[in-house]
């Protein structure tokens, strides 16, 4: 039933979108599309060495916790949390569009905090209450203190682009990254210039291939 679900919304996402062709149903040929309409898309394939983080209630984040879903990832200064909101807010349109259809139990978005102050877990809870996010699948995380070096290891695997607050911070050097449900790294979406449809179009056709729905479109 999940599966039929997810090929409907599929179909309903495609119908709507006015940034990709109809027919693009098929994860191959949304990936062609969108490197081909700019520098913002890049695939990948590569996977993703484990992790432990936590949560703003101090639950383990681990890559054999995430397993099965497709994760959307970013990484965050802590300095940024209250002066460059446009990153979440970009994200926060593309979560409200997800959690309108079956994805939003299969999606999960993680922000990662590099550098945590000890106070980390205050500024995030109080961030994540004042924020237009959906908790539900949206999670605030950073490294224990005792191994502030997690996040920094994952950040180099991701290829070492971070949010700051800085304002001589281009928008183009934003960086999301988007993981398979099999752990592997599967794209990169640079700036905030893509359309959210755009994204969300992308994730909807990777978790048709990762959960093996067709619809009889090739690539």
């Amino acid at each position: 039933m999940k599966k039929n679900l997810i090929a409907l919304v599929c179909g309903i996402f495609l119908t709507l979108a006015t940034t990709l062709p109809s027919q693009a149903h098929s994860l191959g040929y949304v990936e062609k599309q969108l490197a081909g309409k700019g520098s913002f898309f890049q695939e990948f394939d590569k996977k993703v060495p484990d992790f432990e983080l936590q949560d703003i209630d101090g639950n383990k984040i681990t890559a054999k916790r995430l397993a099965g879903k497709v994760v959307v990832v970013f990484f965050i200064n802590a300095d940024c949390l209250a002066n460059c909101p446009a990153h979440i807010e970009g994200m926060a349109e593309i979560q409200s569009m997800l959690n309108l259809s079956p994805m939003r139990d299969i999606v999960q978005i993680i922000t990662i905090v590099t550098d945590p102050p000890k106070d980390m877990r205050k500024a995030l809870r109080k961030f994540a209450d004042e924020t237009e996010i959906a908790p539900s699948n949206w999670a605030f995380v950073t490294s224990d203190l005792k191994r502030s070096s997690a996040t920094r290891q994952l950040l180099d695997f991701f290829g070492g682009k971070v949010t700051s607050a800085a304002k001589n911070v281009e928008k183009k050097d934003i960086v999301t990254h988007v993981i398979g449900m099999n752990g592997h790294w599967r794209a990169n979406f640079y700036g905030l210039d893509f359309q959210p449809t755009e994204f969300v179009i992308y994730i909807n056709a990777l978790v048709n291939s990762d959960l093996g729905v067709t619809d009889g479109h090739e690539d």
